[in-house]
């Protein structure tokens, strides 16, 4: 028994040597949908829309920026990203008795 407990472990420090390490991971790569909506952002970033404006001014920063995350969406799914639709939300029901 000996003497194969010391041939296991000379096979394991073999095998502990010729393993060789993992390749350190690369960038992932981008989704058509998120190259897309990045250049269109660049896009209203440089030209924004004058809604944006108006909804400032009327209704705040925080709607602004909810509508122009619409807008930027919007414009995306039409250049031909695949962007799911927003979930709605769940409605509650009443149950009658």
């Amino acid at each position: 028994m000996n003497v194969i407990s010391e041939i296991d472990a000379t096979n394991q420090e073999e095998t502990m040597i010729h393993r060789k390490k993992k390749p350190k991971s690369h960038a992932k790569k981008t989704s058509k949908a998120r190259q897309i909506t990045h250049r269109m952002g660049v896009e209203m970033r440089d030209n924004p829309p004058r809604i944006i404006e108006k909804t400032r001014r009327e209704k705040g920063d925080k709607a602004a920026e909810k509508q122009r995350r619409a807008i930027l969406l919007s414009k995306s799914r039409r250049a031909g990203a695949k962007i799911p639709k927003k979930k709605s939300k769940r409605k509650r029901t009443i149950n009658k008795r």
